[in-house]
């Protein structure tokens, strides 16, 4: 019997409101010790809150903020052990790189709190962070004299020589540009794995929570969808929101009704059916397909050059769809008539409501339930 992980933070039933307007209404999340935990959703779902509340700028309107098993929902700051990485970098531009990383433990060891390290050994944890960071050498420098991907390293590395049970890290690539971004991503997860750390990562961006997670959780409207590894919420995405929102292109969703050029499965006319681009087969003379399935007839409007693929877009009397295309195969031109065909082994199905219920073969029946939200499994 393999054991329970443990818990690194956790949200029970937070409440959160600024003024009248409600923010978090009895929001649950874990943080298991040691993962690197993305938070992902789009842009004021409240994933900030949640991370302002672990960080302790923010109280709880309601609910429990625990971090390590300790009740911390009216501790102040300073005294949770979390450290946090922000989106600006927040470097103090007079300093130099060592006394910007250094600053925070010094300023302890200067009030003389509980467990501040001495002189040389804050010497000793600031060379072990730049150098772990490759920010040796720059010592000296200010932030003014650093590259965007360098500053975000400094502000790590201040974190870092904290030695907290907690990093939050607010959406701290969003500043630099694609390339970087790849770049400082593989830093990151390399840096979690050194450090074996329980980390919070908060970002609206679907390919660094896919890219970067350990186990992510998907925010919409202050609630939580699912909360699962990255392959689990995209092959198996709780809801038709999360089925959308991650993955990129993202997935196409039909409502099954009788439509011109439309042909469902077999199944219930009141459930949504979806696929992913990837697994959409281009029929009618332009590759072979299955009968059984998906069918969509419609012609092609868009053809995208992503490289390796095309995304091409089918649009019809039901709608538009995408779906890729090796680009060095033949394929139609834009207005030719196209038929898609989507194995039925490839098809997600979702109820009248958005909430999953089953993936391939057979249509289930319909289920009459409201949308889960809270942490809601990764379906069936």
């Amino acid at each position: 019997m393999s054991a329970v992980p443990r818990v690194g933070a956790r949200l029970l039933g937070v409440v959160k409101r600024y003024g009248t307007t409600g923010v978090l209404d009895g929001l649950d999340l874990e943080v298991p010790e040691g993962a690197f935990m993305v938070l992902v959703g789009p842009s004021g779902c409240g994933k900030t809150t949640c991370l302002r509340l672990l960080a302790g700028l923010e109280h709880p309107d309601g609910g429990r903020v625990e971090i390590a098993g300790r009740d911390v929902s009216r501790e102040p700051a300073r005294d949770r052990d979390v450290a946090m990485v922000f989106q600006d970098f927040a470097l103090y531009p007079h300093m130099t790189v060592e006394a910007n990383v250094a600053f925070g433990l010094r300023l302890r060891s200067r009030r003389r709190r509980a467990g501040s390290p001495d002189a040389p050994e804050i010497d000793r944890r600031v060379a072990d962070a730049l150098r772990l960071l490759e920010l040796d050498g720059l010592e000296r420098r200010r932030p003014a004299q650093l590259s965007g991907g360098q500053r975000q390293r400094v502000a790590l590395a201040r974190a870092i020589v904290r030695r907290p049970r907690l990093f939050l890290l607010d959406e701290p690539l969003s500043n630099l540009d694609a390339q970087l971004r790849g770049q400082t991503r593989a830093e990151l997860v390399r840096l979690h794995r050194r450090l074996s750390a329980t980390m919070l990562y908060v970002t609206h961006d679907q390919v660094e929570a896919l890219s970067m997670a350990s186990r992510m959780a998907v925010m919409d409207r202050g609630a939580v969808l699912q909360v699962g590894s990255p392959r689990e919420v995209y092959e198996r995405p709780a809801t038709v929101f999360v089925a959308r929102f991650v993955g990129s292109p993202p997935m196409n969703v039909h409502a099954l009704t009788d439509r011109p050029g439309f042909t469902p499965p077999v199944g219930p006319r009141s459930a949504q059916v979806g696929w992913r681009p990837p697994h959409g087969q281009l029929s009618a003379g332009w590759a072979a397909a299955g009968r059984d399935g998906l069918r969509l007839s419609g012609r092609l409007d868009t053809a995208e050059l992503l490289g390796e693929d095309l995304l091409l877009g089918v649009a019809g009397p039901w709608g538009r769809a995408g779906l890729l295309h090796p680009a060095g195969a033949p394929h139609p031109a834009p207005g030719e008539p196209v038929e898609v065909h989507v194995p039925r082994d490839r098809l997600h199905w979702f109820d009248d409501s958005g909430t999953r219920v089953g993936h391939g073969g057979p249509a289930p029946p319909p289920v009459d339930r409201p949308a889960r939200a809270g942490g809601a499994p990764s379906g069936p």
